[in-house]
């Protein structure tokens, strides 16, 4: 499960596992919730991108490091060429 700030761009969360069922969802949904407050919209795409890996813990330690480097390291011209991070930073500190 991939959570994406559409405004942002940022990568909030990434969930692998071998199902993803609504309790995880509401669960993941809950802590983001609590650590950034309620968004206005939510927005679902039930796509079926699905990759093939060796192990869950592979998947895993995979996923968080594409994370990280999304939000950190990759500019993106839709948000003036800053990285998500750098964008959400900006756009907190000036709202």
């Amino acid at each position: 499960m991939n959570i994406v700030d559409e405004h942002t761009r940022e990568a909030l969360a990434m969930r692998v596992g071998r199902s993803c069922d609504a309790d995880t969802v509401v669960s993941v949904i809950e802590h983001l919730v609590a650590e950034r407050g309620a968004p206005e919209h939510l927005r679902m795409d039930n796509g079926p991108e699905l990759e093939e890996f060796t192990s869950l813990l592979e998947a895993q330690v995979l996923a968080e490091a594409w994370r990280i480097e999304y939000n950190t390291y990759r500019p993106h011209s839709s948000l003036g060429g800053l990285t998500p991070a750098e964008y959400a930073e900006r756009w907190t500190i000036n709202n």
